[in-house]
């Protein structure tokens, strides 16, 4: 889930917040007379960002911590950009 905090038409920047479920899963095969080993896990993502102005390109950069059995730090970044066309 993304919350895009409001601001104005003309602001060259939008923060955003971002909460949502995360599931990881890891597989090992150890060859044929050892098996495999496998684990899953399911987490919670918590952090935000910005997106920014910047005409028909929409680059976007945050950070995020991954609540699991320990916990991660994510920093992400991006370029968004429209397919297609509408009315």
């Amino acid at each position: 889930m993304v919350y895009n905090f409001p601001v104005s038409a003309d602001s060259p920047v939008a923060p955003f917040a971002l909460a949502g479920l995360n599931w990881s899963r890891t597989s090992i095969d150890l060859g044929g007379t050892f098996g495999s080993v496998s684990n899953s896990d399911i987490g919670l993502n918590l952090g935000g960002g910005v997106n920014f102005n910047a005409g028909s390109l929409s680059p976007f950069a945050g950070a995020k911590f991954e609540i699991q059995d320990g916990t991660g730090f994510v920093i992400f970044g991006g370029i968004g950009f429209a397919i297609g066309g509408g009315a």
